[in-house]
């Protein structure tokens, strides 16, 4: 078939396991010499010598190419191969939209060539690269780009002494179409957060939903970079305001956080939306399992100080790990236009009606409760509620949902608002859709 095809363009693709007795293999074989015409060349390996074997015998794509993907096994970036520089070095430039890399290490210099017709950049634990590598990617490409994924890159140099010695440009990169930028520290080991410099370089549009994912961890890194931070308050006060956040637990294999949303629309999604719209922003900080969380909680009251959340009119508590009263009351005094706060599990529920900060909200803010468990969790609303009633700041609107509640109850709280809203569950956190855990792929 390939002699039939002559010059006609192919494509490659193939996921090879083993060399032994697999047909795939020998297939993939017999085309990597024809990659000179290659469209797209996709290979994924699940050892290294059967990736250098197979890209030693590959023919160096030529100029048809427009999406490369090499995937190498999930081992450690140091057990690596070296791409070989031969692969690379085709007499012309890659016509490239698509470009993902995985879990190797390259020939220095090779990747600004290939990525003047970007629009798709993915980088995951490929080096070695410097700073100033990827952003010499991401600059050939800066008019092109709209979606750039850059993931536990362990930038040179490795000392966290010297990892945020970043010298900015004298402009900084202009990506017009970017829509989507993630940035992911949150698996690699603490230096890999040095990738973070690079946001502060780039001019992004108003538009452009922002994922990061830090890593706290040693002494160096106990708060969130200040480039990632600044460069996120930047992005946020552009364009229309933040108009509503999703605070939520979050995790990264066995590594534990805190998850930030933030939307410019005034009505955020439920938390148990499967598929939410691309947030402005999305911040996701995990800890070492050695780590406090107390260094947790400054982290996020370091964010949300940074943030521009004046506008903020609806707020979403889920399941927050470790919520404290103080860490609520310095959170509400970020929000003064609160309008809608929604509260779920236990934990958040208690650290709002055990501190201040439920008595602090503005007269017209709406509560929300979900998956409340038991008379506790009700007696510590209850309470509370009345405290504020007796000042004469009853809460507007209250809901109950999927919680255990009895109905005496909800009467009782009935008293205390102008509106109560019940689903009439008495067992409700059995029925509660929850969302999958979403975790991270090395």
């Amino acid at each position: 078939m390939l002699a039939r095809s002559q010059d006609a363009p192919i494509s490659i693709r193939a996921d090879v396991i083993e060399p032994n007795g697999v047909n795939d293999w020998h297939a993939v074989a017999i085309a990597l010499p024809h990659a000179a015409r290659a469209s797209e060349f996709t290979l994924r390996c699940h050892t290294w010598p059967h990736m250098s074997t197979l890209l030693a015998s590959a023919h160096t794509p030529g100029p048809l190419l427009t999406a490369l993907r090499l995937l190498g096994p999930p081992e450690k970036f140091e057990q690596a191969s070296v791409v070989p520089p031969a692969f690379f070095a085709s007499a012309a430039p890659w016509s490239l939209r698509t470009l993902e890399l995985a879990r190797l290490k390259l020939p220095p210099g090779v990747l600004p060539r290939h990525c003047v017709q970007l629009t798709h950049l993915a980088l995951q634990a490929v080096g070695p690269l410097t700073l100033d590598d990827v952003l010499a990617a991401v600059g050939a490409a800066a008019t092109t780009l709209e979606t750039l994924s850059l993931q536990h890159l362990p930038l040179q140099p490795p000392s966290a002494a010297d990892v945020w010695a970043v010298t900015l440009p004298p402009t900084a990169v202009a990506t017009p179409r970017l829509a989507f930028v993630h940035v992911d520290c949150a698996f690699a080991d603490a230096r890999a957060n040095a990738i973070c410099a690079l946001l502060p370089l780039l001019t992004l549009p108003p538009h452009t939903s922002v994922s990061v994912q830090l890593l706290l961890a040693g002494f160096a890194f106990q708060s969130i970079p200040p480039a990632a931070l600044g460069a996120l308050a930047a992005h946020a006060s552009a364009g229309p305001p933040l108009r509503s956040l999703l605070l939520s637990q979050g995790r990264v294999h066995m590594r534990k956080g805190v998850r930030v949303h933030a939307w410019t629309a005034a009505v955020p999604p439920a938390f148990f939306d499967d598929e939410p719209p691309p947030p402005k922003l999305a911040v996701l900080v995990v800890r070492e399992q050695d780590a406090d969380a107390a260094q947790m909680h400054r982290a996020l009251l370091e964010l949300a100080a940074a943030l521009p959340l004046a506008s903020v009119q609806a707020l979403t508590l889920a399941r927050l790990p470790g919520a404290t009263p103080a860490l609520l009351d310095a959170l509400f005094a970020r929000v003064p236009a609160l309008r809608e706060l929604t509260v779920h599990g236990s934990a958040a529920l208690r650290a709002l009606c055990d501190g201040g900060a439920l008595g602090a909200l503005p007269p017209a803010a709406a509560l929300s409760v979900y998956e409340a468990a038991g008379s506790a969790d009700f007696g510590a609303l209850r309470r509370a509620l009345d405290a504020r009633s007796r000042r004469g700041r009853r809460v507007p609107r209250l809901v109950v949902c999927y919680s255990d509640v009895r109905r005496a109850e909800i009467e009782a709280l009935a008293k205390l608002v102008d509106e109560i809203v019940w689903d009439g569950s008495i067992k409700g956190t059995e029925g509660v859709p929850i969302p999958v855990e979403e975790e991270v792929q090395a």
